[in-house]
């Protein structure tokens, strides 16, 4: 049995069977979705799987970001879906990921959303791994990070004597520079 798959989009128009979607997240059935391409990008013109149907829910929510997000929420119960996820479309989530944007680094609020954007792996930090950081320096106990890909972070004075936190990953250090 399968639920189908539901899209959400800014903007759809569609000319008979044919739609053309703007801003497209899957919000359920990526799963199913990748599963089909991958059985189908290969399939011989008369391949049985090409007459079967999926249920597909293509929900255009404008720009409006609170709709979306609740959208997300409300299809995704079925699977077991971490805390943290459901959080990534809070208002913060977005700010952080803004100002990584602008540091040229990349927040992964979305799991996995910039490594299928083609972004170097180095440049991407996950919820999981921004938390075990600002955990470890806020209580200033480095011992609290989980894992070899976690940050080992210091603290230095600044030239005002104020604690400058430095992390470092495994090839990188981030912050590039603190305000």
């Amino acid at each position: 049995m399968n639920n189908g798959v539901t899209i959400v989009c800014s903007k759809a128009t569609a000319v008979g069977k044919t739609y053309s979607l703007d801003d497209v997240q899957v919000v359920n059935g990526l799963q199913s979705s990748h599963t089909i391409f991958n059985v189908l990008r290969s399939a011989a013109a008369d391949h049985p799987a090409l007459d079967r149907s999926i249920l597909v829910r293509i929900l255009v929510t404008g720009n409006d970001a609170a709709t979306r997000d609740l959208v997300i929420r409300a299809t995704n119960r079925q699977t077991s879906v971490p805390a943290a996820s459901l959080r990534a479309t809070d208002d913060v989530q977005r700010d952080i990921e803004a100002f990584f944007l602008g540091q040229d680094w990349y927040y992964d609020r979305r799991k996995n959303f910039y490594r299928n954007m083609g972004r170097s792996a180095e440049r991407i930090v996950s919820i999981s791994l921004l938390a075990q950081a600002v955990m470890a320096m806020g209580l200033s106990r480095w011992s609290l990070r989980q894992s070899s890909s976690a940050p080992r972070c210091t603290t230095r004075s600044s030239s005002a004597g104020w604690p400058r936190p430095t992390c470092r990953w495994p090839t990188r250090t981030y912050p590039p520079a603190w305000p």
